[in-house]
C-alpha cells in the first residue's frame, strides 16, 4: 500500500477534495480556509475604504461641480487612490492595483448614483448663474 492514494484514482480523489479516512470511506472537505479568509479580507477592506471613498467623491464633487465631467472626476479619485496605494504597503499586500480598481469603481458609481437620486449633488445648468 502506497501513501498518498492508490494510483491514478487516489490522485484524482485528492484533486477533487476527497480524502480517504481511516474508516475506509471518503469524505468531502469544506472550502479551503484561505478562500474564506480572502473573501473576509475583501469585505473588511471595502468597509474600511467606504468612508474614504465617500469623502473623496464628495470632495471632488464640491471642487468640480460641473455636470458631464464624471470620467475626469473618477480619474482624479483613482489618481489619488493610486498615490495612496503606491505609498503604503497595506493595500498592495492584499490586492493588485487592477483588483482594487475593480472593487472601487463600482462602489464609486453606486455612491454617485445614490447622491444623484437623492439630489445631494447640485446640478448646475451651463450658462445660468
Amino acid at each position: 500500500h502506497r501513501r498518498g492514494g492508490c494510483g491514478r484514482r487516489g490522485r484524482r480523489a485528492d484533486e477533487e477534495g476527497l480524502n480517504h479516512s481511516g474508516t475506509g470511506g471518503a469524505r468531502i472537505d469544506p472550502a479551503p480556509p484561505s478562500h474564506k479568509v480572502h473573501s473576509m479580507k475583501t469585505l473588511l477592506t471595502l468597509f474600511k475604504l467606504l468612508p474614504l471613498i465617500l469623502a473623496a467623491v464628495r470632495a471632488v464633487e464640491d471642487a468640480i461641480p460641473l455636470p458631464g465631467q464624471g470620467k475626469k472626476k473618477l480619474d482624479l479619485i483613482l489618481d489619488v487612490l493610486k498615490m495612496a496605494y503606491d505609498g503604503g504597503p497595506d493595500l498592495a499586500k492584499d490586492f493588485t492595483w487592477d483588483r482594487l480598481v475593480a472593487l472601487v469603481v463600482p462602489m464609486i458609481a453606486r455612491i454617485v448614483d445614490l447622491n444623484n437620486d437623492l439630489g445631494l449633488f447640485q446640478k448646475t445648468q451651463p450658462g445660468k448663474a
